[in-house]
């Protein structure tokens, strides 16, 4: 039949507009994407910093100056200021730094924008990479004629799917947790050194023999070991889909022929990867530790952990932040044959999928699934027997399954009790639904990491017998001014417990706090006789120390924390205060000078180098330093007043009072030595002076 010209007009402009519906569609549910990304995730720029981030980065002095990148590289304990945590993660400590820099200070809205980026990021890396996923599981892979991203133009519909796959794990409410938490950016980096070498590797396959796919994974290495299980993800990607085998063939010779292609292939990744592992643990400073549970009771733990994780990617109901699980004690738990039972049917469903070329795609995600659990779910104990920042990684290999057996359901839907039905009838509004309501989920999680009241009292009301969680509530009591309740609090933490030094550490603030002076120190001293390497600990033992007339004591307690971690700011800054209150500026001002090396701004460091005085832009004469000095002493602030005196009698050197006041501070620090000559300047300029015999005569008798 002859085709009028009207009718090829008609097929001709008919054309143009699928053309322009497949290029315009993409880019409207891309953007309409985003901004359910942004959506979700609108209320969470002006979070707090949490867990880690104490020492990790608010406590951290490296990150507050770029001058000490170089070192980030070499140096593993400018990642923390803690020696156990000592870890070598250059990348991520210049990330913190750069975010340091660029708000002026510890802004969390900075860091927290930063978070957003890397997520935003992987959300673009994921759409390419599951755009050619599914598009490899549409055809077969001898019809390809060219490999990698440049085969078969991926349909409109492919791309759509690889935006809804992209976007449902950016939104999912368990990776709020990843993105709120500022110490999980490594999971975050990692992930991207992944996704961005598969993506080289897929795109530039005669590249490939250069080995600049690599360079991702290598790079992001530095930020968390993690990335190097690109390795066995590439050699799954190989082994299923490049052209790909059934693993239910695993006893035909040609299985083993290709699988031993996939790994001469994979064979580069694995060894880049093993080497980054061993430098990076080579790096780990001595002091660096994993956890303190056994390999095999941990082991014992995380088969549940599995069937937990996998649970919540279903049903995100019951987040907590820090969860109270223990290992089970006994082989005969019956989450562990739980946890056995999901494990097998894990491995027998990819099994079963990977018979089916078309539904391999979806086999490499619950691969991918498996192989992002092992590091952190398997024999490598760490401290937490389970955590929500661990599925992130996991996360995008069952987000790649789910969603491609969902398409491949409602096609099959279309040919069967919904035959002729267009699948986005009922498809997209169900689609729409499900992101929605992740993102719902995600937005509300935001506000729980608000701040450290509002996720910790979450943490206690879901994870009761948590310790940890009943000590970080406590804190926030402390800060709000209720040591009672604050204490009640760390009782109870003790009975989860028992060996917790930081634990310790706390009821002796408390206790502080309501006068218990005796009971205090025990728990200062019972702190440190059970971690003697706490930082912390030496701290706020020193400050107790100082504050109550034992100055010369708390000196030896922040030497030894100040030898432990050089960049803990808080005891440089109190150990200087101390050396200038009795008038040791030698050493007052080599730490002040060390201090401002490690940072760019210090108020202490800088009036002690300056010799100005500590209360910052005040008078100069001596009665209103002694007017100042006077209001420290009656409210029990000995080393303030110190301070500000020790200026005044340089100042006014002829002033009777100042001298009498300087050598009572001193002597109410614990330095009667140094009181002495105070005390008989006082008597020099005036012999009457009533109060500086009856202090010379009490500091005779200390002395």
């Amino acid at each position: 039949m002859k085709v009028t010209p009207e009718a090829q007009a008609r097929i001709g402009q008919t054309s143009t507009v699928a053309h322009r519906l497949a290029f315009v569609a993409p880019l409207l549910f891309a953007a309409l994407g985003f901004l359910v990304l942004l959506g979700a995730y609108s209320n969470h720029f002006d979070n707090g910093f949490h867990f880690d981030d104490d020492h990790v980065i608010e406590k951290n002095a490296y990150i507050r100056s770029l001058s000490h990148v170089p070192k980030f590289f070499t140096d593993p304990h400018t990642f923390s200021s803690l020696a156990p945590n000592a870890a070598y993660r250059p990348l991520l400590t210049l990330s913190y730094a750069l975010d340091y820099h660029l708000a002026g200070g510890l802004i969390p809205r900075q860091f927290h924008l930063t978070q957003f980026a890397l997520l935003t990021v992987i959300w673009g890396l994921l759409i390419l990479l599951y755009r050619h996923l599914f598009r490899r599981g549409e055809i077969e892979p001898e019809d390809d004629p060219r490999p990698g991203f440049l085969g078969h133009e991926p349909t409109w519909s492919h791309t759509l799917l690889a935006i809804f796959g992209a976007t449902l794990f950016c939104v999912h409410t368990v990776n709020s947790h990843t993105v709120n938490y500022l110490s999980s950016r490594s999971s975050l980096m990692a992930t991207l050194g992944i996704v961005g070498s598969l993506i080289l590797y897929i795109a530039w396959p005669r590249q490939r023999g250069t080995f600049i796919y690599l360079l991702p994974m290598s790079i992001c290495a530095l930020a968390k070991p993690l990335a190097i299980v690109f390795a066995p993800i590439l050699y799954c990607y190989i082994l299923l889909l490049e052209p790909g085998v059934s693993l239910r063939d695993i006893r035909l010779p040609e299985f083993w022929a290709h699988a031993w292609r996939a790994l001469k292939t994979s064979t580069p990744a694995f060894i880049v990867g093993g080497a980054l592992f061993l430098f990076v643990s080579h790096m780990n400073a001595d002091t660096f530790v994993y956890g303190s549970v056994g390999r095999l009771e941990y082991l014992h733990s995380q088969a549940f952990a599995w069937l937990h994780y996998a649970r919540l990617f279903f049903v995100p109901l019951g987040l907590t932040a820090d969860s109270d699980w223990i290992a089970p004690r006994n082989w005969y738990d019956t989450r562990f044959f739980a946890g056995l039972l999901f494990l097998f049917i894990l491995a027998a469903t990819t099994q079963r999928l990977s018979k089916t070329p078309r539904l391999r795609p979806a086999a490499l995600g619950l691969a991918w699934f498996a192989v992002g659990l092992l590091p952190t779910s398997s024999i490598f104990p760490l401290y937490e027997v389970y955590n929500e920042h661990r599925p992130f990684l996991p996360y995008v290999g069952l987000t790649l399954t789910v969603t491609w057996c969902g398409y491949l359901a409602v096609q099959r839907a279309r040919t069967g009790f919904l035959r002729g039905a267009r699948a986005p009838a009922f498809a997209i509004p169900l689609a729409a639904c499900l992101i929605g309501a992740l993102a719902w989920g995600t937005h509300s999680r935001n506000r729980t990491w608000a701040t450290e009241e509002s996720l910790w009292a979450d943490v206690i009301r879901k994870s009761p017998n948590n310790g940890r969680a009943l000590m970080n509530y406590g804190i926030e009591q402390m800060t709000q001014g209720d040591p009672g309740e604050a204490l009640e609090l760390f009782q109870r933490a003790l009975l989860f417990l028992p060996d917790y030094p930081a634990l310790h550490i706390n009821v002796g603030i408390a206790m502080t706090a309501l006068g218990d002076f005796p009971e205090a120190e025990k728990s200062y001293q019972y702190a440190l006789e059970l971690s003697p390497r706490f930082v912390q600990g030496h701290y706020f033992y020193g400050l107790y120390l100082a504050e109550h007339g034992r100055a010369p004591e708390a000196i030896a307690q922040l030497q030894i924390g100040l030898d432990l971690s050089t960049s803990d700011l808080l005891t440089r800054t109190l150990l200087t205060r101390i050396y200038a209150a009795i008038g040791d500026t030698s050493r007052a001002k080599s730490i002040a000078a060390q201090t401002l090396l490690l940072v760019s701004q210090n108020p202490v460091a800088e009036a002690c180098l300056n010799d100005t005085p500590p209360i910052g832009a005040g008078t100069l004469d001596a009665g209103s330093y002694l007017a100042q000095a006077q209001i420290k002493i009656q409210k029990g602030d000995f080393l303030s007043a110190a301070e500000i005196l020790t200026h005044g009698v340089r100042e006014s050197p002829e002033s009777a009072d100042q001298w009498n006041d300087l050598g009572y501070t001193r002597l109410k620090l614990g330095f009667p030595e140094i009181s002495v000559d105070c005390f008989r300047n006082a008597l020099r300029l005036d012999p009457n002076h009533g109060k500086a015999k009856g202090n010379l005569e009490w500091a005779l008798e200390l002395r």
